[in-house]
């Protein structure tokens, strides 16, 4: 072969691996579009075709990009062993990274990654949303709400639900330190709401929270909201009812009920606040009607047990008695009230050993 020839044969052979750049810039802008339009896997398909030799920051990092959205899980895994060492400034590429590392479970790398991604571009709006996500499963809720706000500043369509949902996990994480921490809870649910009111959940612990702590009047507020104007009269109705049983106005808390009842014969928790209503009053045809009217095998059961049980022990039926209150601890072990109530009812009986028994699991778990 001629040297003219070797030097052509090395030419074509270039040809056949470099790609322009123009095409590469052209397969980035395209397979954007793609992503945008949720068909990752095409947009990789766009990339793959115009991958280069050497190895384009910008092309690889949506590459990665798409390929998470697409979970080609082996795929990202050699894209990111192959950048590992990267620290370079391509935005998409480091978001990658940050991504890849948090999917792997290595949080505090892409939380490192994802910081610096946030540097790389005025308005770090993928880099932000997936901090907030990776910092509430840490959990580091401060860091999280810091970038929700920084996220809201440039794009308050995106970031104002996040924000939201930070404060939401703030205020569930008060709830679970204990009931002296509700009115904190109830107070970051409440900002919570007033950021996004269209989220279901924190408009329920908001308003259970308020139940909870008997704030009757800003309850009625959150639930005319939510639900009034005929928008879920079921709901409307059950709320109002949750909110007098909870003031112990017991004739509000009777009509809300029953308005709930006629809308839907067959919601079991208004059935077993009716029951035990009609118990407190010493109505024992219409507890045991409500109690009757419940349907079989609901997750309420343990509650239904006990009130039958409290209901035969009014009515001196004591083998019934012990037959229903022993079914709600079996169906709920934790359920304190059956087991004090089966724990007083067996020393009653004259079996004190099995009553002492019981009541020391009572007394374990009520206090």
């Amino acid at each position: 072969m001629t040297a003219l020839a070797r030097v052509g044969v090395l030419f074509a052979a270039i040809a056949c691996v470099a790609v322009p750049v123009a095409a590469q810039d052209d397969a980035v802008k395209a397979a954007g579009v793609l992503r945008r339009q949720g068909r990752p896997a095409e947009a990789v398909a766009v990339l793959e075709g115009a991958r280069g030799a050497g190895g384009d920051a910008t092309l690889e990092g949506m590459l990665g990009l798409c390929a998470l959205d697409a979970k080609r899980w082996e795929q990202c895994d050699a894209l990111a062993a192959a950048w590992g060492d990267y620290d370079g400034d391509d935005y998409r590429l480091v978001v990658f990274l940050g991504r890849h590392a948090a999917t792997r479970g290595d949080g505090e790398a892409g939380r490192l990654r994802l910081e610096r991604a946030t540097t790389l571009r005025e308005r770090p709006i993928e880099a932000r949303l997936e901090l907030v996500e990776l910092l509430l499963r840490l959990p580091d809720l401060g860091a999280a709400l810091v970038q929700a706000e920084a996220l809201e500043a440039v794009e308050p369509s995106v970031g104002r639900p996040q924000r939201a949902r930070v404060l939401r996990a703030q205020g569930e994480h008060q709830a679970r330190k204990g009931p002296e921490a509700l009115p904190k809870a109830v107070e970051k649910y409440r900002e919570a709401y007033a950021a996004d009111p269209s989220d279901p959940l924190t408009a329920a612990l908001l308003l259970d929270g308020l139940i909870l702590m008997v704030r009757a009047e800003e309850a009625a507020e959150v639930i005319e909201s939510l639900y009034g104007a005929g928008r879920d009269p079921l709901a409307y109705h059950w709320r109002r009812a949750q909110v007098e049983l909870a003031a112990k106005r017991i004739e509000p808390a009777r009509a809300q009920l029953a308005r709930v009842l006629s809308l839907d014969p067959a919601h079991v928790e208004a059935r077993l606040e009716s029951a035990r209503l009609a118990l407190d009053a010493g109505d024992h045809p219409g507890a045991r009607a409500h109690l009757d009217a419940c349907p079989p095998a609901t997750p309420h059961e343990s509650r239904r047990r006990l009130l039958l049980g409290l209901l035969a022990l009014d009515l001196q039926d004591d083998g019934a008695a012990e037959q229903h209150l022993r079914a709600a601890v079996a169906l709920q072990p934790g359920n304190t009230k059956a087991l004090y109530h089966l724990g007083r009812l067996l020393m009653k009986l004259g079996r004190r050993d099995e009553g002492a028994e019981i009541l020391e699991r009572y007394q374990a778990l009520a206090h």
